[in-house]
């Protein structure tokens, strides 16, 4: 997240209001992702575990996703 320059409200902003959540592609039983939205208008994407949504895996700006 540090790397990434995302702080933690702006991933508690993300999760409280997802646009849309998915299974994850690579680990569909392991990992949900979550696609959310800060209060400035941030676009992120968030995967968590599925059995814990609040253990957070990577975070990501929706834009500069590979």
């Amino acid at each position: 997240m540090a790397a990434r320059r995302i702080d933690a409200a702006e991933v508690e902003e993300a999760l409280a209001a997802p646009d849309l959540v998915h299974a994850s592609q690579e680990h569909p039983d392991e990992r949900t992702v979550i696609r959310g939205r800060t209060s400035t208008g941030r676009r992120l994407k968030v995967v968590v575990l599925t059995d814990d949504k609040e253990y957070v895996v990577t975070v990501a700006d929706q834009g500069s996703e590979a």
